[in-house]
C-alpha cells in the first residue's frame, strides 16, 4: 500500500501547487456546494418517479462521481506523504473492489457495480490519504452533516406539499414523495446520523439539528420500514454512548444536559411530524390518498408483530430470496437476469442483502472481501463505544454512519455512495478506519 500512496502523493502534490492557492473559503463552499448536490440527487434518485421525469440512473451516477471529484480535489490544502494504514481493510477493500472491477468486463454487471467499484479502488485511496494527512476530520463531516440536515427539511416539507396529490397503491405504509416506503426510511437513516452528530457535537444551532432529527424518526415511523426503525435506534444506541462516554471527562454536566435535551426536542418533534401528517392525511384534498396515509398511521407497529409468522414471513420473504440467490454463487458471478433470478416473483430484483447480491454478481471472492472489510468496521464501531475513553468526539460520526449501515446492507441493498446517501456518508466516515493508527495517522518517511 506505500507504494500506491506515493504514486497518489506525487499526483496529489502536484495539484496542491494549484489548489492551495485557492482561498480556505472558497474551497469549504465549493465542497460544501458539491456535497449539497450529492445529497439531493441521493434523495432525487428514490424519488424521481412521483414528479414524472425520467432520469437515467447512470446519468445520475455520473453526475455525482464528478461531483465527488471535486470535492476530492477542493480537499487538498497541502502536500502529502504515505502514511501508516490498515493493512487487513485494505486487502479486503481490494479484492472486493478489485473483483467488483474485473467481474464486469466478463459479464453484464449493474451500473452502479462498475462504478463504485471505480470509485473505491482508485477515488478512495486517494481521498483517504488526503483526510488522513489533513486529521482534521471533524471539518468534511460537518460538512456533509449540514448538507444532510438542510435537505431533512426539503424532504419533509416536500412530503407535506405533496400529500394531498399522492395516488399510492401500496396501501397501508405511508410512501410520500419516495419511491417505496423503504425509500423514505432509507433516505432517514442517513438525515438521521447527521442530524444527532450536529446536535450534539455542533457549535450552534442545536434546535434546528435537534428537529431535524425528530423530523427523520417522524417519517420513519410512518414509513414503517422496520429495516430503517432498527437502523436509527442503532445510530442513537451508539452515538450517544459514545458521546456520553468520551465527552463527561471535559463536562460531564454539559454533555447529560445536551443528550437529555436532544432527547427530548427530539421526541417532541417526533410527534408533531406523525400528528402533522395523520392531520394532512385527514384532509378531504384527495379521498385516495387520505385514506392511504390514515390506513398507514392505523397499521404503525403492526409489522414488529411475528405472532404465528415464521421467519420468511416476518422478512417479508426475504429468506427464501437469500436462500435463491446463494444456490447460484459461482467464482466469478453471473449476469442478473431484468426481471430477478425469480421472474415470477418481483422482489429477487434484488437480494435484499449487500454481502450476498455482490456475491451473485461478482463471486463469492467479492462478497468475502465486502464482508471483511465491513466487519473490520464495525470492529472500529465496538472499539470506539466499548474501548477506552479519551477518543476524538468527531468520530462519533463514524460509529453511527458504520452502524446504520450494517444494518440497511444486511436487509436492503446499499451500492453506490453518490446515489444512496446513507451509503455516502458511510463512505466519508471510513477515513479513519483505513488509517493504521486513528488517533494520530503518522508519516511513514
Amino acid at each position: 500500500m506505500e507504494v500506491i500512496q506515493k504514486g497518489y502523493a506525487i499526483i496529489i502534490n502536484l495539484i496542491s501547487n494549484v489548489t492551495s492557492r485557492i482561498s480556505e473559503g472558497a474551497r469549504y463552499n465549493i465542497m460544501f456546494v458539491s456535497c449539497f448536490l450529492i445529497t439531493g440527487i441521493c434523495v432525487f434518485n428514490s424519488c424521481y418517479d412521483f414528479f414524472g421525469i425520467s432520469v437515467s440512473k447512470s446519468t445520475l451516477t455520473n453526475l455525482s462521481c464528478l461531483l465527488m471529484l471535486v470535492i476530492l480535489l477542493m480537499s487538498i490544502d497541502r502536500k502529502v506523504a504515505p502514511v501508516q494504514v490498515n493493512t487487513a481493510f485494505w486487502t479486503a477493500w481490494i479484492i472486493c473492489f478489485g473483483m467488483i472491477f474485473l467481474t464486469s468486463f466478463m459479464h453484464p454487471v449493474n451500473h452502479h457495480y462498475f462504478m463504485w467499484s471505480v470509485v473505491c479502488l482508485f477515488g478512495c485511496p486517494a481521498f483517504y490519504l488526503i483526510w488522513q494527512n489533513r486529521q482534521d476530520y471533524d471539518y468534511i463531516f460537518e460538512i456533509v452533516s449540514i448538507c444532510a440536515v438542510i435537505m431533512s427539511y426539503v424532504f419533509f416539507f416536500a412530503n407535506l406539499f405533496c400529500i394531498p396529490f399522492i395516488n399510492d397503491s401500496l396501501n397501508v405504509r405511508f410512501v410520500g414523495i419516495a419511491s417505496n416506503p423503504n425509500g423514505v426510511g432509507l433516505i432517514c437513516v442517513g438525515f438521521f446520523a447527521a442530524a444527532l452528530y450536529m446536535s450534539l457535537t455542533g457549535k450552534g444551532g442545536r434546535i434546528f439539528f435537534m428537529i431535524s432529527a425528530g423530523i427523520s424518526v417522524g417519517l420513519t415511523i410512518l414509513s414503517q420500514s422496520r429495516t430503517a426503525e432498527l437502523a436509527i435506534a442503532m445510530e442513537l444506541l451508539v452515538g450517544v454512548i459514545y458521546y456520553l462516554k468520551n465527552y463527561t471527562d471535559i463536562n460531564w454536566k454539559k454533555a447529560v444536559t445536551r443528550v437529555v435535551m436532544t432527547l427530548v426536542v427530539l421526541s417532541v418533534t417526533t410527534a408533531a411530524v406523525y400528528s402533522g401528517i395523520t392531520a394532512m392525511g385527514k384532509l378531504d384534498l384527495n379521498t385516495y390518498a387520505a385514506t392511504e396515509v390514515q390506513q398507514g398511521i392505523d397499521t404503525a407497529g403492526d409489522r414488529f408483530n411475528n405472532y404465528n409468522k415464521d421467519l420468511n414471513t416476518f422478512s417479508s420473504g426475504r429468506i427464501e430470496i437469500w436462500k435463491m440467490y446463494a444456490k447460484e454463487f459461482t467464482f466469478f458471478g453471473k449476469e442478473k437476469p431484468g426481471k430477478g433470478i425469480d421472474s415470477k416473483v418481483p422482489q429477487t430484483r434484488w437480494a435484499h442483502n449487500n454481502y450476498i447480491d455482490i456475491s451473485y454478481s461478482s463471486g463469492i471472492f467479492a462478497g468475502l472481501g465486502y464482508l471483511i472489510w465491513l466487519l473490520i468496521s464495525l470492529g472500529f464501531v465496538i472499539k470506539g463505544v466499548f474501548g477506552r475513553r479519551g477518543k476524538d468526539l468527531s468520530f462519533m460520526f463514524v460509529v453511527m454512519a458504520i452502524s446504520g449501515y450494517f444494518v440497511e446492507a444486511m436487509l436492503e441493498i446499499l451500492m453506490f455512495p453518490a446515489t444512496t446517501h446513507l451509503a455516502f456518508i458511510l463512505f466519508i466516515s471510513l477515513m479513519p478506519v483505513a488509517a493504521g493508527n486513528v488517533k494520530n495517522a503518522r508519516n511513514i518517511r
